[in-house]
């Protein structure tokens, strides 16, 4: 029997104090490599932003939404201090995630993670 799901609130960046994309998923390894992959289409891939600077895990799904609704509001500056206060260097995170062989995905787990993002993204707070 799996354990609780957890819901994932993620910022990825272009460089330090650069572009920054603020994102909520089930499957964290899953969609940073689909945006450092570029097998996104959209803002990450058309900006660069291909390193996870910040994530925090939450046990509910309505709770990671609406965490993730409220920093995308915040300001840049206050986006800023909230991952420097963790990550002072703006170190890219994926390899402590995924380990120094990174993570290997296939296409079905390509597609139930979109499966699954679309509807938690349907999913209203």
């Amino acid at each position: 029997m799996a354990g609780p799901k957890t819901y994932w609130v993620y910022i990825m960046a272009n460089t330090k104090r650069g572009v920054m994309y603020v994102g909520v998923t089930s499957k964290l390894m899953a969609r940073v490599w689909q945006h450092r992959n570029g097998a996104l289409d959209g803002f990450t891939n058309r900006y660069g932003c291909k390193r996870l600077v910040w994530f925090e895990g939450f046990g509910e799904p309505h709770l990671a939404i609406s965490h993730e609704k409220k920093l995308k509001r915040w300001r840049q500056e206050w986006k800023f201090a909230l991952i420097e206060r963790e990550n002072p260097e703006w170190r890219d995170l994926w390899e402590a995630l995924a380990g120094p062989d990174r993570v290997v995905l296939t296409d079905e787990m390509l597609r139930s993670l979109a499966v699954e993002d679309e509807a938690m993204n349907g999913f209203s707070t």
